[in-house]
Order: structure tokens, then sequence, then C-alpha cells
């Protein structure tokens, strides 16, 4: 029998709260890449910081940053993006090889190139609108 407490602390609930009031209110989907953008730069900020590889650190901002940039391949439409959305997809895949070579602790793995791409990408995104 669980009591009250264990209720409270139930996974679902934590998870619910937790996104409450970490996802901000999304007016647009520009603000949504924005949002996707900055949290990605920040993951890769803490991964080029070399978290010990396994640590809740680098598992949880290398598991955001997998995320981020899923959100944003999805995102892209081809048809009216033409080039543009072409080249970012595969500055995105750029970043998703150097995350997952990241977490196969492939030596090769450039975590300060990504981050680079990604900073001016999020440059460019807030001169935009």
């Amino acid at each position: 029998m669980k009591d009250k407490a264990m209720n409270n602390l139930s996974p679902q609930m934590i998870y619910k709260r937790t996104q409450a009031s970490a996802v901000p209110e999304l007016n647009d989907v520009h603000d949504l890449i924005h949002v996707t953008l900055k949290e990605l730069h920040r993951s890769l900020a803490v991964l080029n910081e070399s978290p010990a590889f396994g640590s809740d650190v680098h598992n949880n901002h290398a598991s955001r940053a997998l995320t981020a940039v899923y959100v944003l391949q999805v995102s892209l439409d081809f048809e009216r993006g033409g080039d543009i959305a072409t080249n970012l997809f595969k500055l995105y895949e750029y970043c998703r090889n150097q995350l997952v070579a990241a977490t196969t602790k492939d030596e090769n793995a450039d975590i300060a190139t990504a981050l680079a791409v990604v900073s001016e990408l999020l440059d460019a995104w807030r001169r935009i609108k």
C-alpha cells in the first residue's frame, strides 16, 4: 500500500510540475525554434566542458541536445524552404553526428564545432522577425 507522500512524489506528478514551469509560453513557430536553438546551445555548451562520460550531467545534456536536434530537423519545410532548409538539415545532421559520437565515447567527436555552428544559427535566428 502506497502512502500519501509516495503519491505526491510520483514520476508523473514530478514530470507535470517540471514541464509546467520549464516550458515558456510559445506564441508561434519562430518562438519554438528560438527556444529549441537556445536549449541546444545550452546543452552543447555543457557537453563542451567535458563532464564525466556517463555521468548524469553528460547523459542529461546529450539527451536534451539530441531531442533538440530532432525537433529542429522535423520542423524544416523542404517545399517552402528550398536550399535553406536543406542546408539547415545538413548543419543539424552534423551536430547530431557529433552528439552521437560523444555519447559513444568516440575520440573524434567535435562538440566545440557543433557549438560554434549552433551559436551562429542562434545569432542569425535572433535577427529574424
